[in-house]
């Protein structure tokens, strides 16, 4: 009797029922992912504490090896690396200036921490900017890598007759560095394997998304509709950045748009998308991405101009005449 009562008690039916044991099942999973992450997290940062040097070494030869196929960096000492360590220096001083500016005018109290961490980051004397000797045209800064901002030397070689445009592209990938998006792009793919873990467990008696999944097509799926979008919305507040960061710099921000028409011409030259691709591509159209520039012209010459860069350049131009001379 006892049992048929606890059976068809609402307690019993309730604990039985089968959206309680998805729930159960979803929050197991959940638990689990959490746990797995928190354990690879745990690992590495007791590695970095025992050996901080070592661990460095190690990201730095995997970042390599990801990005550039291995291929070493160019001495600090070699005119390239001078050059891109100068002008990264540059905009170093210039993304300070940013943040300390914006920490002036908020109010809020998390947003206040959150740049004072970014701009204590960016005070470290251990920032580089350094030259991998790969002739690809690329430059990148990566979370796993935090102070370093990597220029391949066939940027270098692109942009060998333009200092201010090579500028703009630095300042964009430092850009990315001071707006989190590393951080941010990291935490999504996490967050997505995550909810195509919980919805697998929760929602697929079928077993048809498992097939999807082990295909491959939920993840392409979700990149299309989340990744992607993201990742273009990244290049857009890194390339308005930039141009800030270079207006402040005293190099000239109306060469961005110079230096997008640049890189657009040597990836159509390779074989590169067109722009009608770039809704399943991580960048935005270059026509897209020129006409906000031009948009944000305006600020970023009023910036440069209330600089005093125009006048600072007429008298380093009139010394370099009395040099010559």
């Amino acid at each position: 009797m006892l049992p048929r009562l606890v059976s068809e008690s609402r307690l019993w039916r309730g604990l039985t029922h089968p959206w309680t044991r998805r729930t159960v099942r979803i929050l197991r999973t959940g638990a689990l992912g959490a746990g797995i992450f928190g354990a690879g997290y745990s690992y590495g940062v007791q590695s970095c504490m025992d050996d901080p040097e070592g661990m460095g070494k190690s990201i730095l030869r995997q970042v390599l090896r990801t990005n550039a196929n291995g291929t070493e960096l160019l001495d600090a000492g070699q005119p390239e690396s001078l050059l891109v360590t100068r002008i990264g220096q540059d905009l170093l001083v210039a993304a300070r200036k940013h943040l300390s500016q914006e920490l002036d005018e908020t109010t809020d109290p998390a947003e206040k921490e959150r740049l004072t961490a970014r701009l204590r980051a960016l005070q470290k004397p251990s920032w580089r900017f350094v030259v991998i000797d790969n002739d690809t045209v690329n430059a990148f800064v990566t979370p796993f890598l935090p102070g370093f901002v990597f220029v391949h030397r066939g940027l270098l070689k692109t942009f060998e007759h333009s200092t201010e445009q090579l500028a703009f592209v630095i300042g964009h990938e430092l850009s990315h560095y001071v707006l989190e998006h590393g951080s941010a792009d990291t935490a999504l793919r996490g967050a997505l394997s995550l909810f195509q873990l919980v919805v697998l467990v929760a929602v697929d008696p079928t077993g048809i998304l498992a097939l999807l999944a082990e295909l491959g097509v939920m993840g392409h799926v979700l990149s299309l509709m989340v990744e992607l979008p993201s990742s273009r919305q990244h290049e857009t507040e890194a390339d308005a950045l930039g141009l800030q960061l270079c207006a402040r710099s005293c190099y000239d921000p109306r060469v961005a748009i110079k230096a997008h028409e640049r890189l657009a011409a040597v990836e159509l030259g390779h074989g590169g998308a067109s722009d009608i691709h770039h809704l399943v591509s991580t960048h935005p159209a270059t026509a897209t991405r020129i006409d906000d520039l031009q948009h944000q012209m305006p600020a970023a010459m009023a910036l440069y101009e209330g600089n005093g860069c125009h006048a600072r350049k007429r008298i380093l131009l009139r010394a370099l005449r009395l040099f010559d001379h």
